[in-house]
């Protein structure tokens, strides 16, 4: 077979078949990029080296790599997801998304976990810039690279196909399953199953995030990076407060019920209107 009949056949299955193609490849990518640190001294140490944490850049950009492809391979474009919108709606997916974010993953936790009442919590972090400990790992350790991918590329195609809801819930577990590698090389301190909850729930508030704001992929990028420092702000809100063990059961149920409580609240649109639910407006 011709290199010019091997590329027809590509193109043809990328039109017929995106979302499967995207998926494959953010898989191909990801865990290619992830193998330098899983072999190495980080993770399985079956190759004695020491390879920098940062190298994690590689790996985590395998979804916006995997967009860009199966873009290029549909119609010659790179043309992979919205970064514009106008500002009202901007304003309103980030204000709406960041404080769903902050409220799932920060307070709803530390007023469940609290022993004592939620007064005698540190409320002063959520207004303390270095609580946040915002460092190259916060962008550049999944939002930057991963969101264009995700929430750019597959959500508008998820949501035609499945509503916001299922489309939501579908993303989260293959978002999950996709990270598997990060168990072998210690970036994730929960069970396989919890991470997956989490990040089911996660995915459920992005994308009513991104649907506020038109689709612009900028809101779920900032979305995700707040996720990324919840844990620190969860920490010092928590922190010299006694609170209830084990802590990880109530940290799913906070997320959960939010979650919940978000799909009950839009009557399972998540901000998303009907016709885009029927025909996404893609790039």
């Amino acid at each position: 077979m011709g290199r010019t009949q091997l590329g027809g056949r590509l193109r043809v299955v990328a039109q017929r078949r995106p979302l499967v193609v995207f998926f494959f490849l953010a898989y191909f990518f990801g865990w290619i990029g992830f193998l330098p640190l899983v072999l190495t001294n980080a993770g399985l140490g079956i190759i004695r080296r020491d390879v920098p944490v940062e190298f994690i850049v590689v790996g985590v950009s395998g979804p916006t790599l995997a967009a860009l492809c199966t873009q290029w391979l549909m119609d010659g474009s790179f043309r992979i997801c919205r970064i514009g919108s106008s500002w009202r709606r901007l304003l309103l997916g980030a204000v709406v998304g960041l404080s769903l974010v902050v409220f799932a993953y920060v307070v709803l936790p530390a007023i469940l976990l609290v022993k004592v009442s939620p007064r005698e919590l540190h409320w002063s972090v959520l207004w303390t810039p270095a609580v946040y400990g915002v460092n190259w790992s916060t962008f550049l350790g999944g939002p930057l690279n991963e969101e264009p991918g995700w929430r750019g590329f597959a959500l508008p195609r998820l949501q035609a196909r499945f509503g916001p809801v299922a489309g939501s819930i579908l993303l989260g577990t293959l978002w999950a399953c996709w990270h598997l590698p990060a168990f072998l090389i210690h970036f994730v301190n929960v069970p396989v199953w919890a991470f997956t909850i989490i990040l089911v729930t996660v995915s459920v508030f992005l994308t009513w995030g991104t649907n506020l704001s038109g689709s612009s992929v900028i809101v779920p990028i900032m979305m995700h990076a707040t996720f990324n420092t919840s844990s620190r702000l969860l920490a010092g809100l928590c922190q010299g407060v006694p609170t209830r063990q084990p802590e990880l059961p109530l940290y799913l149920v906070a997320g959960a019920a939010a979650a919940g409580t978000a799909i009950l609240l839009t009557r399972g649109k998540l901000g998303s209107p009907r016709v885009a639910i029927e025909k996404p407006n893609l790039p």
